[in-house]
């Protein structure tokens, strides 16, 4: 079962809160209909939480989904 604690829509991306282990902040995976879903750990603190979809809204910005690049490669970019 999932924890939805929120849910933030816009027409590119769905940003959702789940519980999930300390070690995983957040992932992205694009639907069928285009629309990105990027769920965030609840677990982390308000400021971790903020972090972690930023990161996960650059690698949408940067079309890390439709580049050819090395995981490490897009995890660099969607740091900076």
């Amino acid at each position: 079962m999932i924890d939805v604690v929120y849910t933030m829509l816009s027409d590119v991306a769905v940003v959702r809160g789940i519980a999930m282990p300390y070690s995983v902040e957040g992932f992205t995976i694009q639907g069928i209909d285009g629309v990105y879903n990027v769920y965030i750990n609840v677990l982390l603190t308000e400021k971790r939480q903020r972090s972690a979809i930023r990161h996960e809204l650059n690698h949408i910005d940067q079309d890390h989904f439709n580049k050819h690049m090395s995981i490490e490669e897009k995890e660099a970019c969607a740091q900076a």
